[in-house]
Order: structure tokens, then sequence, then C-alpha cells
């Protein structure tokens, strides 16, 4: 009888403890989005420095997010500093996660504040390849060409 009160206990402390992680791993979870959202909000209010190391903090806790918006925000504030490259690095990053033109178009953007033209006019064309791609895939799914 022993054996079967001490195994449940032990089920009991095991099922509790696991209960308190999950807890706490949402409230964490909860506390970055909250970090995100006020750190998006000072980029809005166009307080670019506080919004810049608001996302690098998110980021460090963070360190292999897949949100694009994260690194474009992080571009877009080296980039209203005039820190051309470090908006590079970042806009590079959002691109990499979702090719869309407009990080293509931010790339570019940045290369030309640096007069690489060779670069923005490489950026724009994949940028433009990629419209076009994904319009010739909307036009199949639409026509079924």
């Amino acid at each position: 009888m022993k054996k079967i009160i001490i195994v449940f206990i032990v089920f009991f402390n095991f099922l509790f403890s696991q209960n308190s992680d999950l807890k706490n791993l949402n409230t964490n979870s909860i506390n970055l989005d909250r970090e995100f959202l006020n750190a998006e909000k000072l980029f809005f209010q166009k307080k670019y420095n506080l919004s810049r190391e608001a996302f690098l903090l998110y980021l460090k806790k963070r360190p292999l997010s897949t949100n694009d918006m994260l690194y474009y925000y992080i571009g877009a504030c080296y980039f209203q500093d005039k820190q051309y490259q470090n908006a590079i690095e970042y806009y590079k990053l959002a691109f990499d996660i979702n090719d869309s033109y407009s990080y293509c178009n931010n790339i570019a953007n940045s290369y030309y504040q640096l007069k690489n033209y060779p670069y923005v006019v490489n950026y724009l064309e994949k940028g433009t390849d990629n419209v076009l791609h994904e319009a010739k895939q909307g036009d199949e799914l639409v026509y079924g060409s």
C-alpha cells in the first residue's frame, strides 16, 4: 500500500511540475510578444533608435527567429539612421525568410544610398523576377496553364 501511495505522490508531483513549466513557457512567450509589439509601437512613433534597441533585445532572446518583419524593422531603423550597410544586412535576413519584392526594393534603395549602382540593378532585377514568377504562378492557378 505504501508503494502505491508513493507512486501516486510521485505521479502527481510530476504532473504539477510539468503544468508549471508549461505556464512559465506561455508567460515567457506572451512577454516576448509584448516586447515585439512595444518595439513596433516605438517604430511607428518614429523613435527609431529606441525601436532598434528593443528589436535587437528581442532578437537576442529569440536568436533563431523566422519572423521576417523583425529583421525588416531592424533594417528600417538602421536605414533611418543612415547606417545603410547595417540596413542591408538585416533586409537580406528578412529576404532570406520571405523573398518579397519589397525587401529587394529596400536592399536596392540602401545600395543606392551607398552609390553602389550595380547592386541596385541586381536587387531591382531580382525583385522584378520574383514578382513575375509569382504572377505566372497566379495565372497558372487561375487559368490552369
